[in-house]
This record gives C-alpha cells, structure tokens and sequence, in this order.
C-alpha cells in the first residue's frame, strides 16, 4: 500500500510518495523541507497548532522543528535542501534579515508565475537524472529549483517588523 521513490542531488532530494492508506508521520527536520501535496490536502502539527495544504499548495518545515503529517490515501511530493544553499538564496533576497525563513511550518500558496516557474525547473532537474548528463548541469538545476523554493518564502518575516524595543520586551518575557 506504499510506494516512494528519490533522487538525491547534491544539494537537495526529491522524494515522492504515494500510499493507499490514512497515514500520520510524526518527524523532526533536519533541514529545510517543502512537502507539495499532489492529489489530497494534508494537515500539518506542531504544537497545539494545525495548518491544512490543498493540492499544490506548499508547506514549508524549517530544521529542527518537530511536526506530524497527516494525510488519507494520496500522493506527495516533497524536497530536502541543503540549508546552507537555502539560506544564501533568501538572503539575497531580504539582505541583512533577522532569519533567513520561518521557524514554524508554513503552508505558501505560491502564485502562477512561480507554479510554472517551478514546475519548469524540477523537469529540468529530474531529467539531469539520466545516464550521461554532465553533473554543472545538475548543479545549475538545482540552483534553479532551490531559488524558486526560495521566491515562494515570504518576503518579509513577521518577525522583522517588530521593532527594537517589542523585541526586547519579548527576550524579557521569555526570562
């Protein structure tokens, strides 16, 4: 009742999953991730809080978070990136950001443009898999998938519009 398969690149895997089964994954990342549902919203938990993603949608789990993924029978597509290769794309994209991306799970509705865009990158990289294709072609591939993860991540934190002075007050609170 389970299938999955990957291609691990250098700085990311592609995994695809599908299960004829409800099933529950409890996980802690280890690195970034983005889980993209294919034919089945999914509910993510972490905490006491949820956060549901329709198919082709995103959701996005930062390393280290502790979440669980629950799904009735259905497809996913999900990706691991190396975070060093995330973080130097988010920040030339918001230089001198607080954190280079959310610390929660987050779902992303990515718009269109960037849904084709991304779309177009992962077939490139998927097809960098076969026999004989140079490994800099792969590489920039993943480049290109990595930046359009990238673009889908909020410009702009919740985090960083808190001043200086409500920053301080919630490292007191937290004390």
């Amino acid at each position: 009742g389970f299938e999955a398969a990957v291609l691990q690149g250098e700085r990311m895997w592609i995994g695809w999953g599908r299960t004829r089964l409800r099933q529950t994954i409890r996980a802690r990342a280890q690195r970034p991730m983005f889980h993209i549902p294919i034919d089945r919203q999914q509910q993510y938990s972490f905490g006491r809080q949820q956060i549901v993603v329709a198919p082709g949608a995103m959701v996005f789990v930062a390393p280290g978070t502790e979440t669980s993924r629950h799904s009735d029978a259905g497809s996913v597509l999900a990706m691991v990136l190396d975070g060093t290769a995330l973080t130097n794309e988010v920040q030339r994209r918001r230089p001198g950001a607080a954190d280079p991306w959310p610390q929660f799970p987050l779902a992303l509705e990515p718009r269109d443009h960037l849904r084709r865009a991304f779309g177009q990158a992962l077939a490139e990289l998927v097809r960098t898999f076969d026999p004989g294709v140079p490994a800099a072609q792969r590489a920039h591939c993943e480049s290109r998938v990595i930046a359009t993860l990238a673009d889908a991540l909020p410009s702009r934190l919740e985090g960083e519009v808190t001043g200086r002075l409500a920053a301080q007050r919630v490292a007191d609170l937290e004390a």
